[in-house]
């Protein structure tokens, strides 16, 4: 699943990472001045061992990128004239959430991994309960996986 309600969406986009397989494994790389076009403040993890658990459930007056390290996610998005799905499985394809949008992380995989790329502290981090339409700043294109 990549998308479901439309191919593009004011507000977020997927980053897809380049990979490097071989015997060993696989090697993912994110590399911050080409992959991110902000400052990465903050970096946290989700460990998530109930897939019914819901995570999220808000707005934020920042830039977030979320990686599924291991496991999958489904991300559901609102910007406050829009909704959209979004399916992370693997580690190939991060989602830039930008500010003002509206989140919910749900349908975890067992043993999910999230690994999140944040512009701000938590501390200076202002959470919404609602989207937040007049925060997101431009139109993303979204290319399918």
């Amino acid at each position: 699943m990549g998308f479901v309600d439309s191919a593009k969406f004011r507000g977020a986009e997927l980053i897809h990472l380049p990979v490097h397989q071989d015997e060993r494994g696989n090697l993912g790389v994110f590399e911050w001045e080409q992959e991110a076009d902000f400052k990465v403040r903050r970096v946290f993890f989700v460990n998530v061992h109930d897939e019914k658990v819901v995570r999220a459930e808000h707005a934020t007056d920042g830039i977030e990128v979320i990686f599924a390290a291991s496991g999958g996610v489904t991300a559901d998005l609102d910007n406050g004239h829009e909704v959209t799905t979004i399916r992370l499985d693997g580690n190939r394809v991060g989602l830039k959430v930008e500010s003002g949008v509206w989140r919910c992380l749900r349908d975890f995989l067992p043993q999910t991994t999230l690994v999140v790329l944040a512009d701000k502290t938590y501390a200076n981090t202002t959470q919404y309960a609602e989207p937040q339409p007049h925060l997101v700043q431009r139109l993303s294109e979204w290319t399918p996986t």
